[in-house]
């Protein structure tokens, strides 16, 4: 075993770790403009996202689950909308 490379790889994991993400940049943006009641529905929100995407992802790793060939292409047409209106390309944000 490379012991170079498990180091690097431990201390990449451990700063990805550490560094916070959008979700945590959402929670906290709500806590300041509405409270720490709606903070904390985010919170739960968010984390239950998290936990149905983790088991999808877990139930499609086992076979369970198998989502069509269609319904991926529908999502890769979704994900380039998305970045075509946050990219600022249209006047329209909504279309």
């Amino acid at each position: 075993m490379n012991m170079t490379l498990l180091v690097a790889y431990i201390l990449s994991v451990m700063m990805l770790l550490l560094t916070p993400g959008p979700v945590v940049a959402l929670i906290t943006g709500t806590a300041a403009r509405y409270g720490y009641r709606n903070a904390f529905a985010t919170a739960a929100g968010t984390n239950g996202a998290s936990l149905v995407l983790i088991a999808l992802a877990t139930l499609m790793l086992k076979g369970v689950v198998s989502v069509s060939p269609l319904w991926l292409s529908l999502l890769v047409v979704a994900c380039f909308g998305v970045i075509y209106n946050v990219s600022g390309l249209t006047t329209n944000p909504l279309f």
